[in-house]
């Protein structure tokens, strides 16, 4: 938005320089008039040249009061739609939690309890639920499986937030932010559909740890720039 506000601030500026332009050119016909002693043919050019100069600077004032007033609509339109990219990351924001809250879950426990662990799933639309068990203390007492689930996140979403940024404000911090943000978003997609895959076919438990682990990386990653975004859209300002 710092292209707004420097076409804002132009405005002014050229609207003050021109106005004291104006008042250096006018005030000596004005003066001359005053003190003129009698209405001659000078005078009246006088007054004349006068009505011109206020002519000329009414359609200046007017020309800018339109410019400013449109300025003034663009600049609403603008805080209105980028009111609604912020609605729609907010809603974007609360799914990605649960999609790597879910993840960090499942992932937990491959990595801590590792072989002694029981894995069930079941395949549903666009996800996997996943039911894992640590086996160590079954012969004390018969533990309960815990639920988790892989769950796909839209990329597509992300990168239509992106283009609407791209187009509404002049931040390349911000747009590269949120370029990296999504290549974090499509390496969560692929180590997630590769650990769900190997759930699927019966991969040793051993085999699951580094995809996890990569998983967990990519995670992490993209809710710190998660978080860092969120700052820039609602706690710092955009104008």
């Amino acid at each position: 938005m710092r292209k707004k506000r420097d076409e804002c601030l132009t405005t002014k500026l050229s609207f003050g320089f021109t106005l004291m332009l104006l008042i250096a050119v006018l005030y000596p016909i004005i003066s001359e008039i005053w003190h003129a002693s009698d209405i001659t043919s000078k005078k009246l050019s006088l007054i004349f040249s006068l009505i011109s100069s206020l002519g000329i600077l009414v359609t200046i004032i007017v020309y800018f009061w339109q410019k400013w007033d449109a300025q003034k609509t663009n600049n609403a339109i603008i805080e209105r739609k980028i009111c609604a990219v912020r609605n729609q990351f907010t809603h974007q924001m609360k799914i990605n939690n649960h999609i790597v809250m879910e993840l960090k879950s499942l992932i937990s426990i491959i990595l801590n309890v590792g072989k002694h662990i029981d894995i069930k799933y079941h395949l549903t639309n666009g996800y996997i639920l996943v039911a894992t068990k640590d086996n160590r203390f079954d012969f004390i007492f018969n533990n309960e499986y815990k639920p988790s689930a892989i769950i796909n996140i839209n990329t597509e979403n992300l990168e239509s937030i992106l283009k609407e940024l791209t187009n509404l404000i002049n931040d390349d911090a911000l747009i590269e932010l949120f370029s990296d943000f999504i290549i974090d978003a499509y390496d969560i997609l692929y180590d997630s559909m590769l650990l769900s895959e190997k759930i699927v076919k019966g991969y040793e438990v051993g085999s699951l740890y580094s995809t996890a682990d990569g998983l967990q990386k990519s995670c992490n990653s993209f809710m710190d720039k998660q978080k860092e975004i969120q700052s820039i859209l609602f706690i710092n300002t955009l104008h």
